[in-house]
């Protein structure tokens, strides 16, 4: 099992090892992995009329490089037309189309998305009136074909393996950035060339996991003795969650003590971790009791939730049990008490995400194990995540207005 468990850290650590740890403007603004976004960087790189001014060049390698096409002329390649989500026959739109030559080059871009109904053989059919040699490029994070369902056809038609050209982003878009790169090293394409270095940072990153993935998948399968072993490990791995929620929610509960006066602590029938056995990994919280208001015979709670996110709000409280808010007919008078400067749902009148970290959007996810949820593992974050969810939780309470 220790063998097992080097190999995959090895594995980790080689493509962490190569991924930029550096502030990244694609990140940070929330853009990395929507395709609509990726999409539009990838055509405006492509047009030759695109605003980065190296003309076809970009267009040139990529073709090449990444679709392996070469018998267009220079010429042909000048004059290409570069277009984004192109109208098909039943109102869909192909993310990415190059018309170069007499050649029409689809292309459909995977990276969260689903594939829909048809959605690859409707593409290739519209191509094909076009041009009657033309596939269908699926680019998606690791290399692979589309899903069955999207290349039956309505009439049980089914587009073939020789009708699809298969390219990665793990591959071929990062080895066609950094042909781009190399071209950008005169001072006057600087700032071209640190959009391209930042854009290859994060498409290393999001593809990193797949990887991972797939080599680890690959070394699981090897072997029974493997298998066996990452089983134990993964119902262990289980345990030590639950374990780390218990341990996180009695710190939060010492040092909110130490800090904050509140009054009796709400555990029957609410998910308190106190009432449950075992602890519920994503469902499970710290309830008190915070005041009365007599005007509505009103009882407010606080709560410190692990549900995917770590958050912090503030509930209705009948009989002791924490109520939806729709639940009552006085809401939106029970709403104009309240600070609106948090979020509200049906559970909460106001609450706010923990966050930690550089990063001001980084959550602590609990079912996603991003990365500040392995930070709880060690022992100055782990305290430093606690003090942050203690922090905000008294903010949440100075900014309550309560009549």
């Amino acid at each position: 099992m220790l063998d097992l468990l080097n190999q995959v850290g090895c594995i980790i650590e080689k493509y962490n090892s190569n991924t930029s740890k550096q502030f990244n403007i694609f990140e940070v603004a929330g853009i990395d992995t929507r395709e609509t976004i990726i999409c539009r960087i990838i055509a405006e790189l492509l047009d030759p009329l695109g605003q980065h001014g190296q003309k076809s060049k970009f267009l040139k390698i990529f073709l090449e490089s990444c679709l392996e096409y070469k018998q267009f002329s220079e010429a042909e390649i000048d004059d290409a037309i570069v277009s984004l989500e192109f109208p098909v026959d039943n109102s869909r739109r192909i993310d990415i189309v190059i018309q170069v030559g007499c050649s029409f080059i689809p292309i459909e871009v995977k990276i969260n998305a689903d594939d829909l109904p048809s959605q690859c053989f409707d593409y290739c059919k519209f191509a094909r009136k076009k041009d009657s040699a033309a596939k269908i490029v699926y680019l998606s994070v690791d290399i692979h074909a589309p899903p069955p369902i999207s290349r039956r056809g309505c009439d049980e038609e089914y587009l073939e393996d020789k009708d699809i050209l298969n390219i990665s982003f793990g591959d071929h878009i990062i080895n066609w950035i950094q042909q781009c790169i190399a071209l950008t090293e005169k001072s006057e394409l600087m700032p071209l060339r640190v959009v391209l270095i930042q854009f290859l940072a994060a498409i290393q990153n999001f593809t990193k996991e797949k990887y991972i993935m797939a080599e680890t998948f690959e070394l699981l399968y090897k072997s029974e003795r493997n298998m066996r072993s990452a089983v134990k490990i993964a119902i262990s791995a289980e345990e030590c969650k639950k374990e780390m929620i218990r341990k996180f929610y009695e710190a939060v509960e010492e040092n909110l003590g130490s800090e904050v006066r509140l009054k009796k602590r709400l555990t029957k029938g609410n998910g308190d971790y106190k009432s449950l056995e075992p602890v519920q990994p994503l469902a499970s919280c710290i309830n008190y009791f915070v005041k009365h208001i007599d005007n509505c015979n009103l009882d407010i709670g606080l709560r410190i939730e692990i549900y995917d996110d770590l958050c912090v709000g503030f509930g209705l409280v009948e009989n002791g049990l924490f109520i939806q808010l729709g639940d009552r007919k006085d809401s939106d008078e029970i709403m104009s008490l309240f600070c609106r400067r948090y979020r509200v749902s049906p559970w909460y009148i106001s609450y706010d995400l923990v966050f930690y970290g550089e990063d001001k959007d980084k959550t602590i996810n609990f079912r996603s194990c991003n990365d500040n949820y392995f930070k709880l593992f060690s022992e100055d974050t782990f305290s430093e995540i606690v003090k942050a969810t203690v922090k905000k939780t008294k903010s949440m309470l100075d900014t309550l207005r309560l009549l």
